[in-house]
Order: structure tokens, then sequence, then C-alpha cells
């Protein structure tokens, strides 16, 4: 997702997107990457940074990181929280280009309250007896 933007003489880019999402950037295109993951990842980048970490994360904090690293785009990952909102005003406050990936296409299926609906819906559905 870096391959559209050409960074400026080793630009910087922060990658927030899951450590099992870091080896879709193995084949990193001149970036430094900056890989900020919970728990590390079973590859890194060559000449990427690691920064293990755990949010919240202020506003402050994230604005402190975009600066401190020279951070000149965000690529993260789409968490469907609150929680990770200050990276991405963070980096508006700073004209950082973000980049969001989409959260896997998960399948609907059929929501009960209880435990009895759970069955009840199992042996309509299914034709198991239970």
């Amino acid at each position: 997702c870096l391959a559209g933007l050409q960074p400026v003489a080793g630009g910087t880019a922060l990658l927030t997107v899951g450590r099992l999402e870091v080896p879709a950037f193995l084949h990193n295109t001149g970036w430094r990457l900056i890989v900020r993951t919970i728990d590390p990842p079973d590859a890194l980048p060559d000449g990427a940074e690691l920064l293990l970490d755990r949010g919240p994360f202020t506003l402050a904090a994230e604005t402190a990181l975009l600066a401190n690293k020279q951070v000149e785009v965000l690529v993260t990952k789409n968490s469907g929280g609150a929680a990770t909102w200050p990276k991405i005003a963070a980096a508006r406050a700073r004209s950082i280009p973000v980049i969001m990936m989409q959260r896997p296409f998960k399948p609907t299926g059929h929501a009960v309250a209880t435990a009895d609906a759970a069955f009840a819906h199992l042996e309509r559905h299914a034709s198991l007896s239970l």
C-alpha cells in the first residue's frame, strides 16, 4: 500500500497494522519503516525499527511520536474502535497522509440472546438433535 507513495529521500512510515499484517511489508520500496505492535511480528522488514507498545495512547504522545520519528505517512488498520483515534488525529494535525487498511470481510451470522435460543436455532437449521 506504500507503492503509490514515493518516499522523500528515505521517508519514514509508521505501521500500526498489527503483527500479523507486517509480512505484507517485507518487500519494502524504500521507506524507512517504524513498526509498532503489541507483540513482535514473526518477520520484520529489513532495517525496520520495532516499537513494542500497548495503548491506549494519548493525542500528545502520538503527536510527539510522529514528530520525534519524523513520520511522513501513517499506515494503520481499521480496528473499529475509538481507542486508536489519537494517532489519526495527530497525523491529521501534522498534515501526514493516513492509509487505512480495511477490516477483512466477515460473513454475518445469526445472533441469539441465550444458549437455549442457540440450541433451538441449531435444531431448526442444522437438523441436529441436541
